[in-house]
């Protein structure tokens, strides 16, 4: 009953959406319903009427016509169909672009919990098909069944007439067909969502090391071609070989079904030829009836096999509303920021999904509005994941982040609190698209192009910029563009850089910024960080203790926990592991 409820919630959404835009939609389903009928009946009469015109000389000319009047109708209707269908592939796409965008401002609303959990990933991956092939079938499902229903009232009138017996064996032979067909369509959809889904996800995913640049570069140079083709052939096969016993179970339920068919077929031709030889039917019926039954039988196994396909939607509609209705990752909070004054975290830990240990421990401090904080520490020691907490990626799994002093992170509408944030992340992403679309992150109209030269200025993008021919509306990557253009690892962050000054927000974030900049353009950009902090508040991380003398605060984290705070001069003199990784460096330094 349950996934009965999702299918009816998910199939008002598709209707509403069809019915508010879209209305030509039904219409055409109502089209080609009637003329689904019509066509069949017209396949059983036509031979009957043609036959007695041309077999009992009725009239010569009237049986032609039959025929012609038949082949332009179909010619016709050849040529309707396709345009309706034309229209009706832009109608479904339509509507499974929004359905799509209700998935998408899903993903959106959840934390990034939800992508360290790979049962999100396969839930998201079916409901994302459903979208595809699943949204617009259920009417067509339902078009398909009034024409079955309408066909086998009229062909069951007509065989009844005959033998009422003939349309009993008819009816139950398919339906043990169908009993049948419904065993191995259980068996299948269990198979292609359950066992089979994660399977291809990976082998998709392991795929990447052949059509990926950087993936590809990594297995050159690392002389991993034998191992990668290796590892992917032997998944593939074992899909391959996993389906094929599927299919092969299928096959022997389908084979049965078939034998079943064809028991019907059988009884029903030997019935009518018998009345054939003994002179109770003529030629002409005869045939309309061998036609009729044949009718009966692909409408019939039409029909149950529609009905294997609803259960199959809705099925596959429960995938895709219960994605959209669970609330388990989803950050729903309505607390207005207007201005960052103060961020305060009261003993924050936090714990990734199937991870034993905390990546943070009971951290606590606070950022005033204005100041320039550093977060330094090893490798590993929780920085990142720190720095996701204050952006509101994560949930902390216990304690608090409190903006201007009392209000929880966690009941913050995050629309307004990423409005007073400028990020860069280690892993920033560029798109291709213009350059300015990259930086600007909206459509060309929105573009403000003065902000755009100012971010590029302030990137340290202005020469390789101006070299090129379109500057600024060249198409980052020439992997979709051949006019386009590919950057090194240091310009890609530049992108990101000027990407986060140009949303020029009051609260600036940087992870890394400086790990890709040659030691030249890293000192020109944290000279001008340290002067946007004049009336910003710079929060960033960086291994480079060089570039942290300046800030206000310097938080050192190890192993998850906050091990000093201070600035430079009192870090040094505390002579602590601040001290210690500074005096490293440094000596690394001197002795290059």
């Amino acid at each position: 009953m349950k996934k009965l409820k999702t299918f009816l919630e998910t199939n008002k959404l598709f209707f509403e959406i069809a019915w508010k835009k879209h209305k030509s939609y039904f219409f055409i389903y109502i089209i080609t319903t009637l003329y689904g009928f019509i066509s069949n009946m017209l396949l059983i009469y036509l031979p009957k009427m043609s036959l007695n015109a041309f077999l009992y000389k009725e009239d010569l000319w009237l049986g032609v016509g039959y025929i012609c009047g038949y082949i332009l109708i179909i010619s016709v209707w050849a040529y309707v169909e396709r345009r309706l269908t034309l229209k009706q592939n832009l109608n479904t796409e339509y509507i499974s672009v929004e359905l799509r965008e209700h998935i998408y401002r899903k993903m959106n609303e959840n934390s990034m919990l939800a992508f360290e959990d790979s049962s999100e990933y396969d839930a998201l991956q079916k409901a994302l098909n459903y979208t595809y092939v699943g949204a617009d079938e259920v009417i067509n499902i339902l078009s398909q069944m009034i024409t079955c229903i309408l066909t086998l009232i009229g062909v069951s009138y007509i065989v009844g007439q005959v033998s009422v017996i003939i349309v009993i064996i008819i009816f139950a032979t398919l339906i043990l067909s169908h009993l049948c067909m419904n065993k191995v369509n259980d068996l299948w959809f269990k198979y292609q969502n359950t066992e089979r889904l994660p399977k291809v996800r990976l082998l998709q995913y392991l795929q990447r090391l052949f059509n990926e640049k950087d993936y590809v570069s990594t297995v050159k140079l690392n002389e991993a071609f034998d191992y990668s083709i290796e590892t992917v052939n032997e998944k593939g096969m074992a899909i391959a070989i996993e389906g094929n016993k599927k299919s092969r179970q299928r096959f022997r339920w389908n084979y049965l079904a078939i034998l079943l068919g064809n028991v019907q077929l059988l009884s029903a031709y030997l019935y009518f030829g018998y009345m054939l030889f003994a002179g109770q039917l003529d030629v002409a019926t005869y045939s309309a009836l061998f036609v009729a039954v044949q009718q009966f039988t692909q409408n019939f196994n039409s029909f149950l096999g529609l009905l294997i396909n609803l259960k199959n939607n809705v099925n596959e509609a429960s995938f895709y509303m219960d994605y959209i209705k669970d609330e388990k990752y989803v950050q729903n909070g309505t607390e207005k920021i207007d201005n960052c004054e103060e961020i305060t975290l009261e003993n924050v830990s936090f714990k990734y999904p199937n991870q034993e240990q905390n990546a943070l421990n009971d951290v606590s401090f606070t950022i005033h509005a204005g100041s320039r904080i550093a977060i330094v520490g090893e490798n590993g020691a929780g920085k990142t994941t720190l720095l996701k907490l204050i952006l509101a990626l994560y949930p902390p799994t216990s304690g608090k982040i409190l903006i201007n002093g009392e209000t929880d992170i966690n009941d913050v509408d995050l629309s307004s609190w990423y409005d007073q944030l400028s990020v860069v992340l280690q892993n920033s992403v560029n798109i291709p698209l213009t350059l300015e679309e990259n930086i600007a992150f909206r459509g060309e109209k929105d573009i403000d192009s003065g902000k755009i030269e100012d971010s590029i200025r302030f990137s340290g993008l202005e020469d390789k910029i101006d070299s090129l021919p379109k500057k600024e509306k060249s198409v980052f990557s020439t992997r979709f563009d051949k006019e386009g253009v590919d950057f090194s690892g240091g310009e890609k962050q530049k992108i990101s850089i000027a990407r986060a000054y140009y949303r020029d927000a009051n609260i600036l974030v940087f992870d890394e910024p400086s790990s890709a900049l040659d030691p030249n353009a890293e000192y020109e950009f944290f000279k001008k960080i340290y002067e946007l902090g004049r009336d910003k508040t710079v929060i960033f991380v960086s291994h480079r203790l060089s570039t942290v003398v300046k800030a206000d605060q310097i938080i050192v984290i190890d192993k998850g926990q906050v091990a000093e705070m201070g600035t430079h001069d009192e870090l040094m003199a505390r002579n602590g592991i601040y001290c210690e990784m500074f005096t490293k460096q440094a000596e690394n330094y001197i002795g290059d």
